[in-house]
């Protein structure tokens, strides 16, 4: 049995297929690629996630992927790590 905040946490080709999806079906559009990063992260546990990322409060990093903060390339990239993910970039 899982503990707290682990419950309900995807597997890392779970959440690659998602955001994949996402990206396929917005046409690339960054806003809905947050919007899904963001789910996904309160889903694992913004605490836990932040604390791995490192450098980066819970609350800044909800702000951030809720638009309220700009998001940097750095944030997404390290909330990927975290989550088992590697960004790839191919040929349209």
């Amino acid at each position: 049995m899982s503990g707290p905040g682990q419950a309900s946490a995807a597997k890392p080709q779970a959440i690659a297929d998602r955001l994949q999806a996402c990206l396929q079906h917005n046409d690339g559009d960054p806003k809905a690629f947050i919007d899904a990063l963001a789910a996904v992260a309160e889903n694992h546990g913004l605490v836990t996630l932040a604390a791995e990322c490192g450098g980066v409060s819970a609350t800044t990093l909800r702000r951030q992927l809720c638009g309220h903060y700009p998001t940097s390339l750095t944030t997404v990239m390290r909330v990927l790590r975290v989550l088992g993910i590697r960004l790839q970039v191919q040929a349209r």
